[in-house]
């Protein structure tokens, strides 16, 4: 993997190889990803998978971008080296991002994922 000639960005989308080997469900191969959580310090970054055609179903993690070109796959959320980014997406002739709107919908699903349920003690206490 070769040096980029451009900056990652926050609420960016980016063609990005997820590996050739992907697991049941698990995303892989290239496809274009959106990157959540990126510093300039860092050589990581966190990405959501998107799909390459919009998905319209009923999951509460998957979340159609307002591009109507894609879904955003929430539960399939995971971090990478940025090596792994190798080209901007553009749509009509722009770096693709999302709006504010999907940003809201993004980091709820998100919320929802990583917030710890109150633990579960069945009969432990007699």
């Amino acid at each position: 993997m070769s040096k980029k000639n451009f900056y990652i960005f926050n609420n960016f989308i980016y063609w990005t190889n997820l590996g050739d080997r992907p697991f049941g469900h698990e995303q892989g191969l290239n496809r274009p990803c959106l990157v959540v959580r990126t510093t300039k310090e860092s050589e990581i970054c966190t990405i959501i998978p998107l799909t390459l055609e919009r998905m319209n179903d009923k999951i509460p993690y998957h979340i159609d971008l307002s591009n109507g070109k894609s879904t955003a796959l929430v539960e399939q959320i995971r971090t990478i080296d940025k090596r792994r980014i190798y080209d901007k997406l553009y749509i009509n002739k722009k770096h693709a991002t999302i709006t504010e709107e999907d940003r809201a919908k993004i980091n709820e699903q998100i919320h929802k994922l990583y917030t710890l349920k109150e633990i579960f003690k069945k009969d432990v206490d007699k």
